[in-house]
């Protein structure tokens, strides 16, 4: 059922839980908020994942605030729905 949502949205933001591996994995755009202390697998200094072609990366440094990277998934977003 959480798949079939998640294919009905245009895209899905999230932090790194199984939602947002989920929506990758089906192949809906994903975006990925991730603290400066993020797992391993989402690389150092990517914004695309190696794992999942949908999904975008937006890192949050130890001295940024969240609202920069809210800024960048805004940023992102229009780029993208612009294209459709």
């Amino acid at each position: 059922k959480t798949g079939a949502l998640c294919s009905l949205l245009d895209a899905v933001i999230s932090v790194d839980t199984s939602l947002a591996h989920l929506s990758a994995a089906i192949g809906q755009q994903t975006h990925l908020l991730l603290s400066e202390n993020h797992d391993w697998r989402w690389m150092q200094h990517q914004t695309k994942s190696p794992w999942y072609a949908t999904v975008y990366l937006h890192r949050k440094n130890e001295k940024a605030i969240w609202s920069a990277l809210f800024n960048s998934v805004i940023s992102e977003l229009k780029r993208n729905l612009l294209k459709k």
